[in-house]
């Protein structure tokens, strides 16, 4: 299970690698001195270098960067960083030695590297002294030797002298997969590197939790001093909470609709959608968090598997306690449930659209025809698909669900109509409530100036303001013929109640135009399946009768 990661740095003392290689460091990647204030050497280390010597590594990357001209700006990258991490269990079980990561390293450096000035060192402390084996491989941006060109890229700039490493994701992704071959022909153990991770953790957002524990640790070694206990001893970033309320939404939930409320009213989290892809927005962010920052498990498709797979887990539970609850008879056969073809089914499909090919832009490309032939022929299957699934091949039964989804929906449209005005209401009453509130203390000093000109024309903007409150707010209660307007508290909690009634109906009325567009294309493809069969009925009968 080795783990690749890449780090780029712009610093131009390419002495400070070396030294990391060779001496001791602490977690933040700060050298230990011993009391002569010297760096401390570390206990095994293995180290080589590629077109370049260990003591000499520094000054010869700076010779080739003055004869290439290269790497003289603050904002370039000079150097690169590989870390390769191998597991504890292959030490212990897999025979994974220091001379054999190093060995890993130098092939691995020689094959994708040689043609930068390299150096390879290998370390079996580990992070946090773990005892696990990694290498270090810390090159020069900038190439001085003509290497192969690579498998994934042609372009001169990626095996060139006189050009930079350029690391493209393409090349990590080749990376990773290279590093999975060598170390399945070794015999180890090894992860797909890339596949997605289910929690995504960078490495910046690694250091800015390592940096917080350490000012937390040392707040509440100051509380205990005084004799106060801390309220929490573990830091969390902004990262990992938001993973944990997700995570918290989702065992509460029954359907997508309701993690998202769940999210937004318990911890005031908006689940925002674009281009099929969820971001997360706190109520203190202006810019939403994307799901990918967060990890695998996050994005749409996994919650979306996730509360399909616990509803259907639920499910199978209350029919297991169920069949306990009613024990069959001694002699009596089990009835088995037959499907019901007329149950509405409504759930989101979507299968494209049918495309006309008497359309006189279809036809301007012989190209252009055959593409559209084959989306509908995908189309046709994926709407046949679905029919057979829910037993909807009879067209009388067909025609029979689509008006009822049809009747569904326009149902639906009345109902968003209606919690639509009642929003556009409660919106304008707490507007309303709020300009009261705010210039009511300028009205009571306006009053006690015995409505004085001077005054009103000084404040003459919050007087109006105040004015059209207080004639929508007796506008509103002519109209609903009530003494007095609901209180603020109560209408807020009215908005957040009617704007999840709205999302819903959205929701539901997209789920529901889905179902139907994809059932009236099957419609239309059972119908010309009729049609065809009895083309082919009446042919043959008129063969026959000749």
């Amino acid at each position: 299970m080795a783990i690749l990661k890449h780090l780029s740095s712009h610093n131009r003392f390419y002495q400070d690698a070396v030294n990391y290689f060779l001496f001791q460091h602490d977690d933040h990647a700060r050298p230990i001195y011993n009391a002569q204030h010297k760096m401390i050497l570390r206990d095994n280390v293995l180290i080589d270098a590629i077109n370049t010597d260990v003591w000499s590594y520094s000054t010869d990357c700076q010779i080739a960067n003055q004869h290439w001209h290269k790497n003289r700006e603050k904002q370039e990258v000079k150097s690169h960083h590989i870390i390769i991490s191998f597991p504890k269990e292959d030490r212990d079980k897999h025979g994974l030695t220091p001379e054999i990561a190093q060995e890993i390293g130098m092939e691995f450096a020689r094959k994708h590297f040689g043609g930068h000035q390299c150096i390879v060192a290998t370390h079996d402390d580990g992070n946090n002294h773990s005892g696990n084996i990694h290498l270090h491989v810390a090159f020069n941006s900038l190439r001085i030797k003509d290497t192969e060109p690579p498998e994934y890229s042609n372009l001169a700039r990626d095996y060139k002298a006189g050009y930079k490493f350029q690391a493209s994701d393409k090349c990590i992704r080749y990376l990773k997969a290279d590093l999975e071959r060598m170390c399945r022909e070794r015999g180890l153990s090894q992860i797909p590197l890339n596949k997605p991770a289910k929690q995504k953790i960078t490495n910046r957002e690694y250091w800015a939790k390592k940096r917080g524990q350490d000012r937390l640790d040392r707040n509440n070694e100051a509380i205990r001093s005084i004799g106060g206990k801390p309220a929490e001893s573990k830091f969390k970033t902004e990262l990992s909470r938001m993973r944990e309320a997700i995570d918290e939404a989702k065992q509460k939930c029954n359907s997508v609709e309701e993690f998202k409320a769940i999210l937004k009213k318990e911890h005031s989290i908006v689940v925002t959608e674009s281009r099929g892809r969820w971001s997360y927005l706190p109520e203190y962010r202006k810019r939403p968090i994307t799901s990918r920052r967060l990890g695998d498990d996050y994005s749409k498709e996994s919650i979306e598997a996730f509360i399909n797979q616990r509803l259907l887990e639920l499910q199978q539970q209350a029919q297991k306690q169920k069949t306990q609850a009613a024990p069959e008879k001694k002699g009596e056969k089990k009835a088995t449930p037959e499907p019901n073809p007329s149950r509405p089914v409504i759930e989101t499909v979507l299968t494209g659209r049918i495309i006309d090919l008497s359309d006189p832009k279809i036809q301007t490309s012989y190209n252009y025809t055959q593409w559209a032939k084959i989306q509908n022929l995908k189309t046709m299957s994926m709407s046949f698909n679905y029919l057979t699934e829910n037993h909807l091949l009879n067209l009388d039964d067909l025609q029979t669900t689509i008006e009822d989804h049809k009747q569904d929906f326009n149902h639906d449209t009345q109902r968003l109509l209606r919690v639509e005005k009642n929003l556009k209401e409660c919106n304008g009453l707490l507007k309303h409530l709020r300009l009261y509130h705010k210039y009511r203390p300028l009205y009571e000093q306006y009053l006690k100036t015995r409505k004085s000109p001077k005054f009103r024309e000084k404040n003459i903007q919050g007087l109006l303001l105040y004015d059209g409150a207080v004639k929508y707010l007796h506008e509103y209660q002519r109209e609903h013929h009530v003494n007095c307007v609901p209180n603020y508290q109560s209408l807020k909690e009215a908005k957040v109640r009617l704007t999840t009634q709205q999302q819903e109906l959205y929701d539901r009325r997209r789920r529901l135009k889905d179902t139907i567009k994809t059932m009236e294309d099957g419609y239309k493809l059972l119908t010309q399946q009729e049609h065809t069969i009895q083309r082919t009925l009446n042919r043959d009968q008129y063969y026959e009768l000749e």
